[in-house]
């Protein structure tokens, strides 16, 4: 079953598969053992997916906060936006390990889904104004739980019937985002 919109006022999104093709990457393919210093090597090879930069562009234009929740690492996903230039695009960026003073240890999505609602940029914003993008079925029902709308993305998703029989709604390409939000805001 869809989910029924309300005014969306915020975005989050997944970090790998989401808003960065990180397949190209051996060892997000698992064909490599994994390991942080392997991987932050790569990440020249792991491109933004086309279109974000104009839907970033457009979400800032409409003071429409962007954040990203996802389980990689922080530092991995600090030095991805550095290398691509996208520092100053996202409000607030919270994943499963290290992140400082709010928590510590290994901590769910949907928590951190919650965490992230906590965001100076996200203040007064309901959970059920919020999107949260990614390419994996498992997380549509943790956006569920923490109570956001879940938005498969299927441009990186290696699960794109599921997602589709998933019942959230789907995108096929970021670009697909910002008609979404007009029509909800009715611009």
């Amino acid at each position: 079953m869809k989910e029924e919109l309300k005014t969306i006022k915020a975005v989050l999104a997944d970090f790998d598969g989401t808003l960065f093709n990180t397949w190209v990457n051996p060892y997000a393919r698992g064909e490599k053992k994994f390991d942080w210093k392997e991987v932050e090597k790569n990440i020249p090879n792991c491109a933004l997916y086309e279109g974000w930069k104009g839907v970033f562009a457009w979400l800032k234009s409409k003071q429409i906060p962007i954040g990203i929740v996802s389980h990689c690492t922080k530092g991995y996903i600090s030095k991805t936006l550095k290398y691509w230039g996208l520092n100053d695009v996202f409000s607030c960026l919270l994943t499963r390990y290290g992140n400082g003073t709010r928590y510590s240890g290994k901590v769910s999505k949907d928590k951190l889904i919650s965490l992230a609602l906590q965001a100076d940029a996200f203040k007064g914003i309901e959970a059920g104004e919020v999107l949260y993008l990614s390419d994996q079925v498992k997380d549509m029902s943790i956006t569920r739980k923490a109570g956001a709308i879940p938005i498969g993305c299927l441009w990186g998703s290696k699960e794109k019937q599921e997602l589709e029989k998933e019942g959230c709604i789907t995108l096929d390409a970021p670009l697909e985002l910002i008609q979404l939000i007009k029509n909800q805001l009715n611009i």
